[in-house]
């Protein structure tokens, strides 16, 4: 957030990158609601969407904080969860 501060094309970038990795996610939950492999209403689903997108983003610095190396099994982990 610093540097799309200070960078309103990296911003743009940045924001359009978000848009498609939201996209590609509310068609895999979408899928997986055909297939009965997921109950949830619309807005439920938006609100995963967004939990997911951030757990993504934000996970691996997270673990950093607490100390840890930061491993992506443990994103998929809690992705899953």
């Amino acid at each position: 957030s610093t540097l799309t501060g200070r960078l309103p094309r990296l911003a743009r970038g940045i924001r359009t990158w978000l848009g498609a990795l939201k996209r590609t996610l509310a068609t895999l939950l979408a899928r997986l609601k055909a297939d009965r492999q997921l109950r949830s209403d619309a807005p439920a689903l938006g609100q995963l969407v967004e939990q997911i997108t951030l757990t993504l983003l934000f996970s691996l610095d997270y673990q950093r904080v607490l100390g840890s190396k930061g491993e992506v099994r443990t994103v998929v982990y809690q992705i899953m969860m």
